[in-house]
């Protein structure tokens, strides 16, 4: 028994099954469920309205920089590297000009201030070496005119010793004797000094109970000094030790 519902007669159908004998006839078109039939249509309509899908853009990988290509027998250009535009070239240029002039005034004032360092440190050489000279000359010119003054001492002295330096003969003595100290000339000498053989001239030894042994017992003929220059050493007497 068919289910009138589920089963639907094709068209034509009918006409074949009124058909007695049914010669040059078609056959029968199996029934189609209609449930089927229905699913086929909403599949079909689903695809007509879904939206088509597209597939997810490929990533690509960066553009490489543009590479200097020369071509053969060729110098590459500046262009070529990506360089920068004129404006930044010139200031370029212009810097590198500043840094190697700049550098080359450095090294010109360190030459110049080299120079007046030598030149300073030669002046004050020649001054100290002037100085010294000019001292020198000096203590040379006043030794030989204190050494012509020593016998003249020694009379003064003499004198003094016999006493016969009266009137004005004594006011002589005692100018001469300020002058020549201003000149830096002054006598060294006494009893009781140690023996200096730098600075006395033993002219003999002598028991003496009063000095010591190895000092002076007695000054024959003083010395004379200018500034630390021994004129004459002091003709002396040295003690000993009495027998």
């Amino acid at each position: 028994m068919t289910d009138p519902e589920t089963t639907e007669t094709a068209p034509g159908d009918a006409d074949h099954r009124d058909d007695p004998g049914g010669a040059g006839k078609l056959a029968p078109r199996p029934a189609v469920p209609k449930a089927t039939r229905s699913m086929d249509e909403l599949l079909a309509r689903l695809r007509a309205t879904a939206p088509t899908p597209h597939a997810p853009p490929v990533p690509q990988a960066p553009a490489a920089p543009a590479q200097a290509t020369a071509q053969p027998g060729t110098t590459p250009q500046a262009d070529d590297y990506g360089a920068p535009d004129g404006d930044a070239l010139a200031q370029a240029a212009a810097v590198l000009d500043g840094a190697a002039h700049t550098a080359e005034l450095e090294h010109l004032v360190a030459e110049r201030t080299e120079d007046l360092q030598r030149l300073q440190a030669e002046y004050a050489n020649y001054r100290k070496r002037v100085e010294r000279d000019r001292a020198l000359a000096r203590q040379q010119g006043g030794e030989s005119v204190v050494r012509e003054l020593v016998p003249i001492w020694d009379a003064i002295d003499q004198a003094a010793s016999h006493e016969e330096l009266t009137g004005g003969f004594k006011v002589v003595a005692g100018e001469f004797a300020r002058v020549a100290e201003k000149l830096g000339l002054k006598p060294f000498g006494a009893v009781g000094d140690e023996f200096d053989p730098t600075q006395h001239d033993a002219l003999m030894q002598m028991p003496s109970s009063d000095v010591a042994p190895g000092h002076v017992a007695q000054v024959i003929q003083p010395g004379y000094r200018m500034g630390d220059l021994v004129l004459r050493p002091a003709r002396v007497a040295v003690a000993a030790a009495p027998e």
